[in-house]
């Protein structure tokens, strides 16, 4: 058998070495990169599914902490609201005002859907009534009044009152006229 010269040896000893390590990239390392990249994959998604199931218990928890705001203020509303055909007996709490406060009143009142009326918002009830007031009385006894209304248990929103008044004769009184329409909302039975 012939020797090998020291230029051949080097190169099959350097190809041995190339075929070895592209065994073991084959069968190690490659296969490891792909596992890697396979994990870094599924960590992404799952850092994507915890962020999305952060941000809904987030929004759930700022809803809830809502929904006793809101139903706060619905017991405030329907506190300062009447209840739909009610009118009668807010009619009744009116006169038993102008009595007390020695004031003659002449009251009507109206029932409408908020919609049909650019004034009331329907957010806020699809209800409403309108009582309009035309009172004469002494100017004290009328300021009186309207802070007893400002006490009600109910809320009427008066936007503008029209005041007049009239000197009696042979007297030092001074009777005063106070019209105006009060809008009260109103929820269902």
């Amino acid at each position: 058998m012939k020797k090998q010269s020291v230029k051949q040896s080097t190169l099959f000893y350097i190809i041995q070495k190339i075929v070895f390590i592209s065994i073991i990239c084959g069968v190690i390392i490659i296969p490891a990169v792909h596992r890697m990249n396979g994990l870094k994959t599924y960590i992404a998604s799952s850092h994507r599914e915890l962020d999305d199931q952060f941000t809904r218990i987030k929004l759930l928890k700022k809803s809830l902490q809502e929904l006793n705001d809101v139903q706060n203020t619905t017991e405030n509303f329907k506190k300062a609201s009447i209840q739909k055909g009610s009118e009668l007996e807010i009619i009744k709490i009116f006169e038993n005002l102008a009595q007390k406060h020695q004031i003659q009143q002449n009251l009507s009142v109206s029932s409408y859907e908020t919609q049909k009326n650019p004034k009331a918002k329907p957010e806020i009830s699809p209800y409403y009534y309108t009582f309009t007031f035309a009172n004469t009385g002494e100017y004290i006894n009328q300021m009186q009044y309207l802070e007893d209304i400002e006490h009600l248990s109910f809320y009427p929103i008066i936007d503008a009152i029209t005041l007049n008044k009239k000197s009696l004769k042979n007297t030092t009184s001074t009777l005063s006229f106070f019209q105006f329409e009060a809008l009260i909302y109103a929820t269902e039975k």
